[in-house]
């Protein structure tokens, strides 16, 4: 009897988009754990780059169409999904497309920086089929994997005119095995592994097995000292040295509540910031004196409290002002939407006096030269006879998943 066999991998094909292997001989029934296991891993979880967004100059909306384009705005979505990219950037990078017609508008029209290759340059996108159509637009490809749908895809504080695609990062289109009994010595149950691989062109498959392989590999790292990890496991928390044990024993009246509010929650007994947290929100909507209103107060506070850092906060609301500056609305939730309309107006008050302070002022807080330029030589001349409210505030409803509060907030310039 044979105790061990040293299998070898064979290639029978290995192209650009399409392998096929055999591995042999393997231990009887490894051949399906491995196969299983590893066509699992190559749908669902290798890295590749998709388009998330799209804006089209003069369309507000999916449904829309454009004059002089032979197909509407969802068919050429539709098309921009079959788009095979490699991003060598872990940031989001956008692409732009200025063509006009009459023209067959392909992928090869398609300006990208030096950080992203479009593998197939001859896909069909749209046709302009008049000397005055022309088409204009902006993609935004970021890397990820497996399958994103369009909600996901939709970032807080995203200007109008955006449109949120699915996007399929995995570069794997398809993955195959099958498995052939074959001898050793004189035993004849061993596995043949034969394993196929379609890929969209932006990895090969030789690749695309051995990066599943590592991945599944480095997952399998857990079970291998398996006891002792249990045991670490098991041994008691030390109480008093962890961030939320310290934080659960905080008095609610450190989180600065309304006096509504507080009187709420001490009527329920709830008097530490352990059992705030723990209160669900079905549980507030319970309690006397605790509404929705209540309970998202206790989002907001211990989120502004306890979930961001003051950088952290001060970042996001400089990217939120940028945005509405530069685009002139955007939509974000009811909280971050008053903390923004306060920033703007303030931003907005500074910059009305006109002078080189009043510009070193406004770009210590946006951070950016081009939105500073657009402020005063564009926005301001159309504010001069406003002396406050350059900001409007419309609210459009609950998001779906968390149930936030949006608005769209927008510039008042007339």
């Amino acid at each position: 009897m044979i105790d061990t066999a040293q299998p070898q991998v064979k290639s029978i094909e290995n192209s650009t988009a399409y392998g096929k292997f055999e591995i042999e001989p393997l231990e009887p029934g490894f051949g399906t754990t491995l196969g299983n296991a590893l066509r699992r891993v190559l749908l669902s979880t290798l890295k590749g780059a998709a388009v998330t967004s799209v804006s089209i100059e003069g369309v507000a909306h999916e449904f829309s169409s454009i004059p002089y384009v032979k197909e509407d705005v969802t068919e050429i979505i539709l098309n921009l999904k079959g788009l095979n990219l490699i991003s060598y950037s872990d940031d989001p990078v956008r692409l732009t497309l200025d063509v006009s017609g009459p023209k067959e508008v392909k992928a090869s029209d398609i300006q990208a920086p030096s950080d992203v290759e479009i593998v197939n340059p001859d896909l069909y996108i749209c046709t302009l089929d008049s000397n005055k159509g022309r088409l204009r637009m902006e993609l935004t490809v970021e890397r990820g994997k497996g399958y994103v749908p369009a909600e996901r895809n939709k970032k807080e504080g995203q200007p109008i005119g955006v449109i949120p695609i699915d996007a399929i990062f995995s570069p794997v289109v398809k993955a195959n095995f099958l498995i052939e009994k074959t001898r050793v010595g004189q035993e004849t149950d061993w596995d043949k592994l034969i394993l196929e691989v379609w890929t969209d062109g932006t990895i090969p498959p030789d690749q695309a097995i051995s990066e599943a392989a590592k991945q599944f590999t480095s997952h399998l790292g857990l079970f291998t000292r398996f006891t002792e990890r249990i045991k670490d496991a098991d041994l008691p928390p030390q109480k008093g040295n962890d961030l939320s044990s310290r934080l659960a024993d905080v008095p609610i009246e450190d989180l600065d509540l309304s006096v509504r509010a507080l009187n709420c929650l001490k009527a329920n007994e709830i008097t530490k910031v352990g059992q705030l947290v723990a209160l669900r929100e079905e549980r507030a909507d319970q309690g006397p004196g605790l509404g929705s209103g209540s309970a998202r107060v206790r989002h907001q506070k211990a989120g502004r409290k306890f979930g961001r850092s003051t950088a952290h906060r001060k970042a996001m609301s400089r990217n939120l002002v940028t945005s509405l500056l530069d685009h002139g609305r955007i939509e974000t939730t009811e909280a971050k939407g008053k903390e923004l309309r306060r920033w703007v107006e303030r931003i907005i008050t500074t910059a009305k006096n006109d002078n080189v302070a009043a510009r070193r002022a406004v770009d210590a807080v946006v951070e950016d030269r081009e939105v500073t330029e657009r402020l005063f030589t564009r926005l301001l001349p159309r504010m001069k006879d406003r002396t406050g409210g350059y900001t409007r505030v419309l609210k459009i409803g609950p998001r779906q998943g968390d149930g936030a509060l949006m608005v769209l907030i927008e510039l008042v310039d007339r």
